[in-house]
């Protein structure tokens, strides 16, 4: 079999030539059209939402944080999945999206039903729904445990994320 392919592409140059042609040029075809990244992003489309709630165990959080949160980002448009998970004072809610949907809708659909959900939620946990949402909650939270100390004038906090 081998040899008789072997054998029709040295007596058939042209056909030979013409075809691998027509292969080169559907390689560069297809070279110009297939848009290529430095880095693919090969990530699932999704939003956390953390939240914290210092000193809670995590059955506490799980039943006044996390399933409440659970439930309520379950109505976001386009949500394929909820997942949730509960530490102990920490609670990580997340909202997976499907591959077409865009990020920063999604994570504004988040933001608002974050908004409804935040009312059911006990006094004194923080959900927070992006980098920025978490850096100012995190400086928030330092700010008002370093104010109180006797001495300090004035509290500086640098996460060390900037926009």
């Amino acid at each position: 079999m081998i040899d008789r392919i072997l054998k029709f592409c040295i007596a058939e140059r042209l056909v030979m030539t013409c075809l691998c042609l027509l292969v080169l040029a559907y390689g560069w075809f297809s070279f110009q059209r297939v848009p290529i990244d430095a880095i693919p992003n090969i990530g699932e489309n999704q939003v956390i939402v953390f939240t914290s709630w210092p000193g809670r165990s995590p059955k506490d959080i799980e039943d006044q944080i996390t399933y409440p949160l659970s439930i309520s980002l379950l109505a976001v448009p386009d949500a394929e999945s909820v997942r949730g998970k509960s530490l102990f004072g920490y609670s990580f809610v997340q909202v997976t999206f499907s591959d077409d949907t865009d990020f920063y809708w999604a994570r504004s659909r988040v933001s608002e039903q974050l908004g409804t959900a935040a009312s059911t939620l006990p006094d004194g946990s923080f959900p927070l729904s992006d980098r920025t949402q978490q850096r100012r909650g995190a400086d928030l939270l330092l700010h008002s445990r370093c104010s109180p100390w006797n001495g300090s004038g004035r509290v500086e906090v640098d996460s060390g994320l900037y926009d």
